[in-house]
Parts: structure tokens; C-alpha cells; sequence
């Protein structure tokens, strides 16, 4: 599917409708970010998001399994935020507002009570069903989950969707490499510090095993040219955590 030039500000939720998506060219738009459902194109191979206004890469991405080819390039929030965590312009860890700062998941501004319809929504997007692929939903139900997306984040740890208005926290780490591509930023959505914290653990262990596959790769091209020199990695410069 080719979208390239379309004066794209988001990316509809219904993107995960498409089940034999196989391309999706998205350069030359105005994204800041993607869909959660668009994990549910369990078939996509490829996606262009060249030219674009990202920030961060959204962490959905890491959830395609089928992708073997992603365009990034012409990013220029996108350099800049791989430049400030590779530069240790922040801490690697930010250990911001405490917990009970945090609102209640079942409370709306002002103390109202979320309405029963928008707490079964927020269920069914917690479970992270592909509710397109459902047998027991009905597809006027699907329909009103894509319209309600916009309205929650969801977690990338405990995976349950919170309305936009409750606070959370934002994980930037500098993906080493990744499909070809060096030193990708990436920014997941964390719902409380412990979940921070358990994405950030994550993270460095994942960040760990790339790094030793970049440098044994390394190695290995130097010992067949000849060279000796070490490759150094520096860990310590690759997270940063905020308060949303």
C-alpha cells in the first residue's frame, strides 16, 4: 500500500484490518507516531516511514515478526532523539513523580466514573486480541475499538490501556542495531515506575546480547582483514525515562 505524499498527520486504527499486508510505504508525511493495531498486519514485510516527523520510533514495531525491511531515513526528530541518547545528554534512568500521583485507571478527571462502555473497551485492548480476527465479537464492536484507540495508551510491560489523560512514563532506548539499521531510538509507554522499571531491565538485556553480536561480528571482520583494535560499546549511554 503505497500512502507516500498523502499529508498524513495519524495513521487510522483500522491499518490492522489489512491481514495480507505485505508493504506499507508511508514516506513523505507528517506521522509522530503509529497505531498500536497495526501489530495485528501479522503479514507485513516492509514499511517506509521516510521523511516523517518521529521523534522516537513507537515500540509497536518491535512486535512485527514478519518485517524484514524498514525505512527510516530523513527523519530529523528522529536523528535528534537518537543523538540525545547516544550523547548521554540525559540520565539513564529518570526516576520521576511518585506513585500516587499517578490517577486510578477506572477514575476520569474530576473524579467521575469511567463509563461501563469505555471499561469493556479498555478490557478487550488489555487482552490484545486481534478483535478483527475474532469469531466472538461483533464487527460493528471492532468498529467502535478502532474509533476508541486514540483514547488509550497501553502499556508496554502489563499491556493494559489507560485513557490519555492518566499519567504515565515514556522509555527511550538506542536499539544498536536492528534490520540493518544502526542506532535506532525506539520509545515505549510504561504505565507506572514499576513497569519502567521492569521495560528498562528488559531493555538492557536486550541491549547487552546486541551489543555482543555487533562485536563479535566486529571481530571477526577485523580478523579477517587483519586488525586487531577493539570494538567499545558504551551501555551506560543508551536509556532515558520521563514523565509524561
Amino acid at each position: 500500500m503505497n500512502l507516500n505524499n498523502t499529508q498524513l498527520r495519524f495513521l487510522p486504527a483500522s491499518i490492522g484490518r489489512l491481514k495480507q499486508l505485505r508493504v506499507l510505504s508511508l514516506n513523505t508525511n507528517y506521522l509522530q507516531t503509529l497505531p498500536n493495531t497495526i501489530s495485528f498486519c501479522r503479514k507485513l514485510e516492509e514499511l517506509n516511514l521516510e521523511s516523517n516527523k518521529f521523534p522516537y520510533l513507537p515500540g509497536v514495531i518491535l512486535q512485527l515478526n514478519s518485517l524484514k525491511t524498514l525505512r527510516r531515513w530523513d527523519n530529523s526528530e528522529l536523528m535528534r532523539g537518537a543523538g540525545d541518547l547516544s550523547h548521554n545528554r540525559y540520565n539513564k534512568y529518570i526516576a520521576i513523580a511518585p506513585e500516587k500521583h499517578l490517577k486510578s485507571a477506572d477514575e476520569r478527571p474530576g473524579g467521575e466514573v469511567t463509563p461501563l462502555k469505555l471499561l469493556a473497551l479498555q478490557q478487550i485492548m488489555t487482552s490484545r486480541i486481534d478483535y478483527w480476527n475474532s469469531k466472538s465479537l461483533a464487527p460493528v464492536v471492532c468498529k467502535i475499538l478502532d474509533n476508541a484507540q486514540s483514547q488509550f495508551k497501553i502499556c508496554d510491560h502489563c499491556f493494559v490501556a489507560k485513557p490519555l489523560e492518566v499519567q504515565g512514563y515514556e522509555v527511550c532506548w538506542l536499539v544498536e542495531s536492528i534490520l540493518g539499521l544502526r542506532h535506532v531510538p525506539f520509545r515505549h509507554f510504561a504505565c507506572s515506575l514499576d513497569c519502567a522499571s521492569a521495560l528498562q531491565r528488559g531493555f538492557r538485556t536486550t541491549q547487552a546480547r546486541l551489543m555482543a553480536e555487533t562485536e563479535a561480528q566486529y571481530r571477526r571482520q577485523m580478523r579477517r582483514y587483519g586488525g586487531e583494535e577493539d570494538l567499545v560499546l558504551n551501555e551506560e549511554s543508551s536509556f532515558r525515562c520521563t514523565v509524561l
